[in-house]
Protein backbone atom coordinates (compact mmCIF):
# COMPACT_ATOMS: atom_id res chain seq x y z
CA UNK A 1 0.00 0.00 0.00
CA UNK A 2 1.50 3.40 -0.99
CA UNK A 3 2.55 5.63 1.87
CA UNK A 4 0.30 8.58 2.83
CA UNK A 5 2.24 11.59 4.11
CA UNK A 6 1.39 15.09 5.32
CA UNK A 7 2.40 18.06 3.16
CA UNK A 8 3.66 21.44 4.33
CA UNK A 9 0.33 23.03 3.32
CA UNK A 10 -1.53 20.74 5.73
CA UNK A 11 -3.00 18.38 3.12
CA UNK A 12 -2.25 14.65 2.91
CA UNK A 13 -0.73 13.16 -0.22
CA UNK A 14 0.02 9.77 -1.72
CA UNK A 15 1.03 8.53 -5.16
CA UNK A 16 -0.22 5.51 -7.07
CA UNK A 17 0.95 3.94 -10.30
CA UNK A 18 -1.84 4.18 -12.89
CA UNK A 19 -0.10 2.79 -15.97
CA UNK A 20 2.79 3.48 -18.31
CA UNK A 21 3.72 6.26 -20.69
CA UNK A 22 6.15 5.31 -23.47
CA UNK A 23 7.27 2.32 -21.41
CA UNK A 24 7.86 4.33 -18.25
CA UNK A 25 5.75 4.03 -15.07
CA UNK A 26 3.06 6.71 -14.84
CA UNK A 27 2.02 7.90 -11.37
CA UNK A 28 -0.89 9.98 -10.14
CA UNK A 29 -0.80 12.14 -7.01
CA UNK A 30 -3.83 11.90 -4.69
CA UNK A 31 -4.66 14.59 -2.13
CA UNK A 32 -6.98 14.79 0.88
CA UNK A 33 -7.74 17.32 3.60
CA UNK A 34 -7.25 14.50 6.10
CA UNK A 35 -5.24 11.29 6.09
CA UNK A 36 -8.47 9.28 6.02
CA UNK A 37 -9.78 11.16 2.99
CA UNK A 38 -6.52 10.55 1.08
CA UNK A 39 -6.63 6.84 2.00
CA UNK A 40 -10.26 6.56 0.86
CA UNK A 41 -9.45 8.17 -2.50
CA UNK A 42 -6.46 5.84 -2.84
CA UNK A 43 -8.65 2.80 -2.13
CA UNK A 44 -11.23 3.95 -4.69
CA UNK A 45 -8.63 4.43 -7.45
CA UNK A 46 -6.94 1.12 -6.56
CA UNK A 47 -10.31 -0.65 -6.98
CA UNK A 48 -10.87 1.10 -10.33
CA UNK A 49 -7.45 -0.01 -11.54
CA UNK A 50 -8.18 -3.62 -10.57
CA UNK A 51 -11.65 -3.64 -12.20
CA UNK A 52 -10.56 -1.79 -15.35
CA UNK A 53 -12.84 1.20 -14.73
CA UNK A 54 -10.13 3.76 -14.07
CA UNK A 55 -10.09 6.83 -16.30
CA UNK A 56 -7.11 9.13 -16.62
CA UNK A 57 -7.92 12.68 -15.55
CA UNK A 58 -7.38 15.05 -18.44
CA UNK A 59 -7.49 18.75 -19.21
CA UNK A 60 -8.50 18.08 -22.80
CA UNK A 61 -11.73 19.77 -23.86
CA UNK A 62 -14.53 18.24 -25.89
CA UNK A 63 -13.60 20.50 -28.81
CA UNK A 64 -10.01 19.30 -28.77
CA UNK A 65 -10.95 15.67 -28.34
CA UNK A 66 -13.70 15.53 -30.97
CA UNK A 67 -11.39 17.04 -33.58
CA UNK A 68 -8.64 14.61 -32.63
CA UNK A 69 -11.15 11.77 -32.87
CA UNK A 70 -12.50 12.69 -36.31
CA UNK A 71 -9.02 13.29 -37.74
CA UNK A 72 -7.72 10.03 -36.29
CA UNK A 73 -10.32 7.77 -37.93
CA UNK A 74 -8.57 5.94 -40.80
CA UNK A 75 -11.55 4.35 -42.57
CA UNK A 76 -14.07 7.17 -42.57
CA UNK A 77 -15.38 8.23 -45.98
CA UNK A 78 -14.39 11.69 -47.18
CA UNK A 79 -18.01 12.83 -47.51
CA UNK A 80 -18.81 11.56 -44.00
CA UNK A 81 -15.78 13.35 -42.57
CA UNK A 82 -16.81 16.60 -44.25
CA UNK A 83 -20.34 16.24 -42.88
CA UNK A 84 -19.11 15.59 -39.34
CA UNK A 85 -16.64 18.48 -39.63
CA UNK A 86 -19.57 20.73 -40.46
CA UNK A 87 -21.62 19.49 -37.48
CA UNK A 88 -18.65 20.03 -35.15
CA UNK A 89 -17.80 23.50 -36.49
CA UNK A 90 -21.34 24.88 -36.66
CA UNK A 91 -23.22 23.17 -33.83
CA UNK A 92 -21.04 21.27 -31.34
CA UNK A 93 -17.86 23.30 -30.81
CA UNK A 94 -19.50 26.71 -30.25
CA UNK A 95 -21.71 25.33 -27.46
CA UNK A 96 -19.68 22.56 -25.81
CA UNK A 97 -16.18 22.85 -27.23
CA UNK A 98 -14.62 24.56 -24.18
CA UNK A 99 -15.97 22.09 -21.61
CA UNK A 100 -13.36 19.73 -20.14
CA UNK A 101 -13.99 16.18 -21.28
CA UNK A 102 -14.27 14.84 -17.73
CA UNK A 103 -16.63 17.69 -16.78
CA UNK A 104 -19.08 17.10 -19.62
CA UNK A 105 -22.48 15.89 -18.44
CA UNK A 106 -25.53 14.30 -19.99
CA UNK A 107 -27.44 17.48 -19.18
CA UNK A 108 -24.93 19.59 -21.18
CA UNK A 109 -25.51 17.44 -24.28
CA UNK A 110 -29.27 17.23 -23.76
CA UNK A 111 -29.52 21.01 -23.42
CA UNK A 112 -27.61 21.48 -26.68
CA UNK A 113 -29.93 19.15 -28.58
CA UNK A 114 -33.05 20.72 -27.06
CA UNK A 115 -31.87 24.20 -28.06
CA UNK A 116 -31.05 23.08 -31.58
CA UNK A 117 -34.57 21.71 -31.97
CA UNK A 118 -35.93 25.20 -31.34
CA UNK A 119 -33.33 27.49 -32.90
CA UNK A 120 -30.48 25.72 -34.64
CA UNK A 121 -30.92 26.19 -38.36
CA UNK A 122 -28.70 28.73 -40.12
CA UNK A 123 -31.72 30.36 -41.74
CA UNK A 124 -33.76 30.35 -38.56
CA UNK A 125 -35.99 27.81 -36.86
CA UNK A 126 -35.10 24.43 -35.44
CA UNK A 127 -33.03 21.66 -36.94
CA UNK A 128 -34.71 18.53 -38.24
CA UNK A 129 -34.94 15.46 -36.02
CA UNK A 130 -32.54 13.69 -38.38
CA UNK A 131 -29.87 16.41 -38.02
CA UNK A 132 -30.30 16.40 -34.23
CA UNK A 133 -29.64 12.67 -34.25
CA UNK A 134 -26.53 13.11 -36.40
CA UNK A 135 -25.18 15.64 -33.87
CA UNK A 136 -25.84 13.15 -31.09
CA UNK A 137 -24.21 10.29 -33.00
CA UNK A 138 -21.12 12.43 -33.61
CA UNK A 139 -20.74 13.32 -29.92
CA UNK A 140 -21.60 9.81 -28.72
CA UNK A 141 -19.10 8.16 -31.07
CA UNK A 142 -16.30 10.52 -30.03
CA UNK A 143 -17.00 9.92 -26.33
CA UNK A 144 -17.23 6.17 -26.87
CA UNK A 145 -13.64 6.27 -28.08
CA UNK A 146 -12.70 8.40 -25.08
CA UNK A 147 -14.06 5.65 -22.80
CA UNK A 148 -12.02 3.06 -24.70
CA UNK A 149 -8.90 5.15 -24.16
CA UNK A 150 -9.67 5.53 -20.45
CA UNK A 151 -10.23 9.28 -20.65
CA UNK A 152 -13.76 8.74 -19.34
CA UNK A 153 -15.37 6.08 -17.17
CA UNK A 154 -18.83 6.41 -18.68
CA UNK A 155 -20.19 8.00 -21.85
CA UNK A 156 -22.53 10.86 -20.86
CA UNK A 157 -24.09 10.89 -24.35
CA UNK A 158 -25.60 7.41 -23.86
CA UNK A 159 -28.33 8.71 -21.55
CA UNK A 160 -29.40 11.53 -23.89
CA UNK A 161 -32.88 11.36 -25.42
CA UNK A 162 -33.15 12.24 -29.11
CA UNK A 163 -36.31 13.21 -30.98
CA UNK A 164 -37.96 10.52 -33.04
CA UNK A 165 -37.53 10.90 -36.77
CA UNK A 166 -40.97 11.06 -38.38
CA UNK A 167 -41.27 8.67 -41.32
CA UNK A 168 -40.94 10.45 -44.66
CA UNK A 169 -43.96 10.28 -46.87
CA UNK A 170 -43.02 8.06 -49.77
CA UNK A 171 -44.17 9.45 -53.12
CA UNK A 172 -44.12 7.36 -56.24
CA UNK A 173 -45.24 7.78 -59.82
CA UNK A 174 -47.93 5.53 -61.19
CA UNK A 175 -47.22 3.40 -64.24
CA UNK A 176 -49.18 5.89 -66.35
CA UNK A 177 -47.19 8.80 -64.91
CA UNK A 178 -43.92 6.95 -65.58
CA UNK A 179 -44.90 6.74 -69.24
CA UNK A 180 -45.67 10.47 -69.37
CA UNK A 181 -42.39 11.28 -67.64
CA UNK A 182 -40.29 9.17 -70.02
CA UNK A 183 -42.02 10.64 -73.06
CA UNK A 184 -41.12 14.15 -71.91
CA UNK A 185 -37.60 13.03 -70.89
CA UNK A 186 -36.83 12.01 -74.48
CA UNK A 187 -36.12 15.69 -75.15
CA UNK A 188 -33.33 15.67 -72.52
CA UNK A 189 -29.76 14.72 -73.53
CA UNK A 190 -29.65 12.33 -70.58
CA UNK A 191 -32.88 10.49 -71.35
CA UNK A 192 -31.02 7.17 -71.03
CA UNK A 193 -30.15 8.04 -67.42
CA UNK A 194 -33.80 8.46 -66.42
CA UNK A 195 -34.84 5.28 -68.23
CA UNK A 196 -31.98 3.35 -66.61
CA UNK A 197 -32.88 4.64 -63.16
CA UNK A 198 -36.53 3.63 -63.46
CA UNK A 199 -35.35 0.19 -64.57
CA UNK A 200 -32.92 -0.35 -61.70
CA UNK A 201 -33.71 2.04 -58.83
CA UNK A 202 -30.13 3.33 -58.69
CA UNK A 203 -29.18 6.07 -56.26
CA UNK A 204 -28.32 9.36 -57.96
CA UNK A 205 -24.62 9.10 -57.07
CA UNK A 206 -24.48 5.54 -58.43
CA UNK A 207 -26.19 6.57 -61.66
CA UNK A 208 -23.80 9.48 -62.28
CA UNK A 209 -20.83 7.32 -61.31
CA UNK A 210 -21.25 4.82 -64.15
CA UNK A 211 -18.39 4.44 -66.64
CA UNK A 212 -18.69 2.71 -69.99
CA UNK A 213 -16.49 -0.14 -68.74
CA UNK A 214 -19.25 -0.95 -66.22
CA UNK A 215 -21.72 -1.85 -69.00
CA UNK A 216 -21.43 -5.20 -70.76
CA UNK A 217 -23.66 -4.93 -73.83
CA UNK A 218 -23.08 -8.58 -74.78
CA UNK A 219 -24.15 -9.94 -71.39
CA UNK A 220 -26.73 -7.16 -70.82
CA UNK A 221 -25.33 -6.29 -67.40
CA UNK A 222 -24.33 -3.22 -65.42
CA UNK A 223 -21.79 -3.45 -62.59
CA UNK A 224 -21.89 -0.80 -59.86
CA UNK A 225 -18.26 -0.07 -58.94
CA UNK A 226 -18.29 3.60 -57.91
CA UNK A 227 -20.45 6.61 -57.21
CA UNK A 228 -20.13 10.32 -57.83
CA UNK A 229 -19.78 12.44 -54.68
CA UNK A 230 -19.62 16.16 -54.04
CA UNK A 231 -17.29 17.93 -51.62
CA UNK A 232 -18.65 20.81 -49.55
CA UNK A 233 -17.72 24.40 -50.43
CA UNK A 234 -15.45 24.44 -47.38
CA UNK A 235 -13.18 21.79 -48.91
CA UNK A 236 -9.58 22.66 -49.71
CA UNK A 237 -9.22 24.80 -52.84
CA UNK A 238 -6.99 22.35 -54.74
CA UNK A 239 -9.56 19.55 -54.51
CA UNK A 240 -12.20 19.03 -57.20
CA UNK A 241 -15.76 19.53 -55.98
CA UNK A 242 -16.90 16.36 -57.78
CA UNK A 243 -15.05 13.07 -57.34
CA UNK A 244 -15.61 9.34 -57.74
CA UNK A 245 -15.55 7.03 -54.74
CA UNK A 246 -16.41 3.45 -53.82
CA UNK A 247 -19.98 2.44 -52.88
CA UNK A 248 -20.71 2.82 -49.17
CA UNK A 249 -21.25 -0.88 -48.42
CA UNK A 250 -20.36 -4.28 -49.83
CA UNK A 251 -23.98 -4.65 -50.90
CA UNK A 252 -23.50 -1.50 -52.99
CA UNK A 253 -21.04 -3.39 -55.20
CA UNK A 254 -23.45 -5.34 -57.39
CA UNK A 255 -24.19 -6.52 -60.90
CA UNK A 256 -27.58 -5.81 -62.45
CA UNK A 257 -29.30 -7.19 -65.53
CA UNK A 258 -30.53 -4.62 -68.04
CA UNK A 259 -33.59 -4.92 -70.31
CA UNK A 260 -33.20 -4.51 -74.06
CA UNK A 261 -34.90 -1.11 -74.25
CA UNK A 262 -32.42 0.33 -71.74
CA UNK A 263 -29.46 -1.16 -73.63
CA UNK A 264 -30.77 0.35 -76.85
CA UNK A 265 -31.09 3.79 -75.20
CA UNK A 266 -27.56 3.51 -73.83
CA UNK A 267 -26.18 2.64 -77.26
CA UNK A 268 -27.88 5.71 -78.74
CA UNK A 269 -26.48 7.80 -75.89
CA UNK A 270 -22.97 6.46 -76.53
CA UNK A 271 -23.28 7.25 -80.24
CA UNK A 272 -24.26 10.89 -79.57
CA UNK A 273 -21.48 11.21 -77.00
CA UNK A 274 -18.95 9.86 -79.49
CA UNK A 275 -20.08 12.44 -82.07
CA UNK A 276 -19.60 15.23 -79.50
CA UNK A 277 -16.11 13.94 -78.70
CA UNK A 278 -15.14 14.08 -82.38
CA UNK A 279 -16.16 17.73 -82.52
CA UNK A 280 -14.35 18.70 -79.31
CA UNK A 281 -11.34 16.50 -79.97
CA UNK A 282 -8.56 16.34 -77.40
CA UNK A 283 -10.28 18.89 -75.16
CA UNK A 284 -12.90 16.30 -74.19
CA UNK A 285 -12.22 15.64 -70.50
CA UNK A 286 -13.12 12.03 -69.71
CA UNK A 287 -14.44 9.59 -72.33
CA UNK A 288 -15.09 6.95 -69.63
CA UNK A 289 -18.03 8.75 -67.99
CA UNK A 290 -21.44 7.66 -69.31
CA UNK A 291 -23.52 10.63 -68.13
CA UNK A 292 -21.23 13.61 -68.55
CA UNK A 293 -21.26 17.32 -69.29
CA UNK A 294 -20.94 18.39 -72.94
CA UNK A 295 -17.22 18.85 -72.25
CA UNK A 296 -16.87 15.31 -70.85
CA UNK A 297 -16.63 16.13 -67.16
CA UNK A 298 -18.62 14.62 -64.28
CA UNK A 299 -22.25 15.75 -64.37
CA UNK A 300 -23.02 17.87 -61.31
CA UNK A 301 -25.77 16.16 -59.24
CA UNK A 302 -27.46 19.53 -58.69
CA UNK A 303 -27.62 20.26 -62.43
CA UNK A 304 -28.95 16.79 -63.11
CA UNK A 305 -31.59 17.27 -60.40
CA UNK A 306 -32.69 20.56 -62.00
CA UNK A 307 -33.13 18.76 -65.33
CA UNK A 308 -35.26 16.15 -63.58
CA UNK A 309 -37.45 18.83 -61.98
CA UNK A 310 -37.82 20.63 -65.32
CA UNK A 311 -39.10 17.44 -66.95
CA UNK A 312 -41.66 16.98 -64.15
CA UNK A 313 -42.94 20.54 -64.59
CA UNK A 314 -43.22 20.28 -68.38
CA UNK A 315 -45.04 16.96 -68.08
CA UNK A 316 -47.45 18.32 -65.45
CA UNK A 317 -46.48 15.59 -62.97
CA UNK A 318 -46.34 15.66 -59.14
CA UNK A 319 -43.28 17.38 -57.64
CA UNK A 320 -41.51 14.21 -56.46
CA UNK A 321 -37.84 13.92 -55.48
CA UNK A 322 -35.33 12.15 -57.70
CA UNK A 323 -34.95 9.53 -54.95
CA UNK A 324 -38.65 8.79 -55.43
CA UNK A 325 -37.80 7.20 -58.78
CA UNK A 326 -36.00 4.56 -56.70
CA UNK A 327 -39.19 4.05 -54.70
CA UNK A 328 -41.18 3.97 -57.93
CA UNK A 329 -38.99 1.18 -59.30
CA UNK A 330 -39.31 -0.89 -56.11
CA UNK A 331 -43.07 -0.41 -55.93
CA UNK A 332 -43.60 -1.39 -59.57
CA UNK A 333 -41.30 -4.39 -59.15
CA UNK A 334 -43.17 -5.65 -56.08
CA UNK A 335 -46.53 -5.16 -57.76
CA UNK A 336 -45.23 -7.11 -60.75
CA UNK A 337 -44.53 -10.06 -58.46
CA UNK A 338 -40.74 -9.76 -58.22
CA UNK A 339 -39.56 -11.17 -54.88
CA UNK A 340 -38.43 -8.76 -52.11
CA UNK A 341 -35.12 -10.66 -51.95
CA UNK A 342 -34.41 -9.89 -55.60
CA UNK A 343 -35.37 -6.26 -55.14
CA UNK A 344 -33.06 -6.07 -52.11
CA UNK A 345 -30.14 -7.18 -54.27
CA UNK A 346 -30.99 -4.77 -57.08
CA UNK A 347 -31.33 -1.80 -54.72
CA UNK A 348 -28.13 -2.67 -52.89
CA UNK A 349 -29.70 -2.99 -49.43
CA UNK A 350 -27.42 -4.81 -47.00
CA UNK A 351 -30.39 -6.53 -45.29
CA UNK A 352 -33.79 -7.73 -46.46
CA UNK A 353 -35.26 -6.04 -43.37
CA UNK A 354 -34.38 -2.64 -44.86
CA UNK A 355 -36.31 -3.45 -48.03
CA UNK A 356 -39.31 -4.77 -46.13
CA UNK A 357 -39.35 -1.84 -43.70
CA UNK A 358 -39.39 0.68 -46.54
CA UNK A 359 -41.82 -1.11 -48.81
CA UNK A 360 -43.84 -3.03 -46.25
CA UNK A 361 -47.03 -1.18 -47.18
CA UNK A 362 -46.76 -2.54 -50.73
CA UNK A 363 -46.33 -6.14 -49.57
CA UNK A 364 -49.29 -5.74 -47.20
CA UNK A 365 -51.47 -4.68 -50.12
CA UNK A 366 -50.20 -7.68 -52.05
CA UNK A 367 -51.01 -9.99 -49.11
CA UNK A 368 -54.55 -8.60 -49.02
CA UNK A 369 -54.95 -9.17 -52.75
CA UNK A 370 -53.56 -12.70 -52.40
CA UNK A 371 -56.03 -13.44 -49.57
CA UNK A 372 -58.93 -12.20 -51.68
CA UNK A 373 -57.80 -14.29 -54.65
CA UNK A 374 -57.49 -17.40 -52.48
CA UNK A 375 -60.90 -16.66 -50.98
CA UNK A 376 -62.45 -16.51 -54.45
CA UNK A 377 -60.73 -19.77 -55.44
CA UNK A 378 -61.97 -21.58 -52.35
CA UNK A 379 -65.45 -20.13 -52.71
CA UNK A 380 -65.53 -21.33 -56.29
CA UNK A 381 -64.46 -24.86 -55.26
CA UNK A 382 -67.23 -25.00 -52.66
CA UNK A 383 -69.83 -23.97 -55.23
CA UNK A 384 -68.58 -26.66 -57.61
CA UNK A 385 -69.05 -29.30 -54.92
CA UNK A 386 -72.48 -28.01 -54.07
CA UNK A 387 -73.60 -27.64 -57.65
Amino acid sequence: MPKVSKRSDGRWETRVRVGTDNGKPKYRSIYGRTKKEAEEKLAEITTQLKTGTYANPSNVTLGEWINEWINGRPNIRETTRAFYDSLIRVHIAPALGDIKLNRLTTRDIQTLLNEKMVDGAVRGGGLSAATIRYIHVCIQSALKQAVKERLLIVNPAEAVECPKIPPKEMKTLTIEQVGIFLEEAKQDPNYAAFLLDLSTGLRRGELLGIWWEDIDFEKSTLTIRRQLSKRPRTAEKHLDRLFFTQPKTNAGHRQLSLPSNVLHALKDHRKRQHEARLIIGGAYLNPDIVFATPEGGPLCPDSFYKSFKRILRKAGLPNVRFHDLRHTYATMALQAGISPKTIQAVLGHANISTTLNIYGHVTKEMHTQAAEIMGDILEGSIKLQGG
